[in-house]
């Protein structure tokens, strides 16, 4: 190979590993952060966005109160505490399709905040989690 043709082969591999070691670098605080879909396990606090696909009038955004539950339209109570994200979209999905309100209900849900802003006041009866 001649010279000139290597230097240049040579140069163009030296600027690509560049430019990758900083998109990587770039990158890396979001991968750091991220948590596996299914392995986090939803809590109190938690503020979740679901989705139901072809049905926006089920799309709800909701915090999961003390108990560990949501009120969610045509289910009621519905609680997701200690599930995790793949479990709470299969527990959704699960009573729309026995409740026999769709047919094949796909549900997706995202983690908006964990466990968010909240302090614990109160005293007795009164006493729970305060959003700060």
């Amino acid at each position: 190979m001649p010279q000139a043709i290597r230097h240049r082969l040579l140069t163009a591999l030296r600027r690509a590993a560049a430019s990758t070691a900083v998109f990587l670098a770039a990158l890396a605080p979001t991968l750091a952060g991220a948590e596996p879909k299914g392995d986090y396990v939803i809590g109190p606090g938690d503020v979740l966005r679901i989705n139901v696909y072809q049905n926006p009038d089920l799309t709800l955004e909701t915090r999961i109160n003390e108990s560990g539950s949501i009120s969610y339209p045509l289910l009621g109570t519905v609680k997701l505490g200690g599930l995790s994200i793949n479990q709470a979209e299969k527990n959704i999905a699960d009573g729309l399709l026995k409740g026999n309100f769709l047919k094949q209900p796909q549900v997706s849900l995202q983690l908006l905040q964990v466990r968010g802003n909240q302090a614990s006041a109160g005293h007795g009866e009164s006493a729970g989690p305060l959003p700060y």
